[in-house]
């Protein structure tokens, strides 16, 4: 028997398995929303543009082909999905089971009660009654009798509706009927869509539940702003509309901000106190390393000082921003402030202001 190699190309691969899950998820009626929403629309895009061009198809996983379309690599390492009824739940973990076992996989299942980071960071007002399970999926791709394989890791954040505190029907149908993600604590526009089945097709929309003007608009005028929304997401731009007022506000806002713009596919959030630039016209130096500022660096300008403008090294700007973050400097009112390499609040938590909606 003659020996025989088999290729693993590890995003393609995660692509499947978040495939898999997907349509496992919206079969179950799950209402999928986030991350996974936001980067599907921008992989779909470049990956229609890959195929108009006519380009290599076997060259698809190869990072260093077509860089122009490189956005059809992208995807997200968890998935947050919501049920309206908890029922459907057990059906969703039940088909991710029964698959993740063909390949010898890992998977924990987990209800988590009372976390702090469920509440403060990731979905809800604290009027809402929901639920959070957490998913992790393990497999190892190319295992043998020698070899560990390649972990393949997915995490799935699973929300619904606390039924506990509901006493009759019409109380628990009236409740749900119309909620749906974000919860009314939408961060960025960029993650206003939502992914459902319906009539066995799978749309994506605007939520209903984004906590901004877009809730009330008539359908004409939120066409146009969700327009707008898409081509600033395939162009990885989007604007922070948190609103949420508390201690750990800016602590919370920061956290969001910098998971944005420190990942390979970093985005320009146009509605804040800094702003990434392509190129400077005179020499300057980096008021965090103290270093020159070469050219051809990516760079950024923090405005929080309106009459003058620094030009930072961008790694300096995000490493400063995440130690400044983990300092949960308190001013006068005992509020958690986020400052600026100049000590000037960057006040995250007053951008939503500058937003203009159609």
């Amino acid at each position: 028997m003659s020996d025989k190699s088999i290729q693993i190309i590890y995003k393609k691969e995660k692509r499947t398995l978040l495939n898999k899950i997907k349509k496992f998820g919206l079969a179950s009626n799950g209402i999928i929303f986030g991350g996974l929403v936001r980067d599907e629309i921008i992989a779909s895009h470049f990956r229609q543009e890959f195929i108009d061009k006519e380009l290599d198809y076997r060259k698809y996983y190869d990072e260093n082909y077509h860089p122009e379309t490189k956005g059809r690599l992208l995807i997200p390492n968890d998935i947050d999905i919501y049920f309206r009824e908890p029922s459907n739940i057990r059906n969703f973990t039940d088909d991710i089971t029964s698959y993740i076992k063909l390949f010898n996989g890992y998977i924990n299942i987990q209800e988590i009660k009372n976390s702090p980071n469920f509440r403060c960071f990731n979905y809800f007002n604290s009027f809402l009654y929901l639920t959070h399970t957490k998913v992790v999926i393990e497999i190892n791709l190319g295992r043998t009798l020698r070899y560990s394989g390649i972990r393949l890791k997915l995490d799935i954040d699973i929300i619904s509706n606390d039924i506990s505190s509901i006493t009759d029907n019409f109380a628990y149908e009236k409740y749900t009927k119309h909620l749906e993600p974000p919860f009314f604590n939408l961060d960025f526009l960029s993650n206003i869509f939502v992914m459902e089945r319906i009539n066995g097709n799978t749309n994506i929309r605007l939520s209903n539940c984004s906590g901004t003007p877009l809730d009330t608009m008539n359908f004409v005028s939120k066409s146009k702003q969700s327009n707008k929304i898409l081509d600033d997401i395939i162009n990885f731009r989007t604007q922070f509309i948190r609103n949420i007022t508390s201690i750990n506000a800016e602590y919370i806002n920061c956290f969001r901000i910098i998971k944005m713009i420190d990942r390979e596919f970093s985005w320009d959030i146009t509605n804040v106190p800094f702003t990434p630039i392509n190129e400077i016209k005179e020499d300057c130096r980096c008021c965090i390393c103290l270093e020159d500022i070469d050219k051809s660096s990516s760079l950024i300008s923090v405005n929080t000082i309106p009459e003058m403008k620094n030009i930072l090294h961008k790694k300096c700007f995000i490493n400063y921003l995440k130690i400044e973050q983990r300092k949960k400097y308190r001013n006068a009112g005992n509020l958690i402030e986020i400052r600026c390499p100049f000590r000037t609040p960057f006040n995250f938590k007053d951008c939503y202001k500058n937003v203009e909606y159609i």
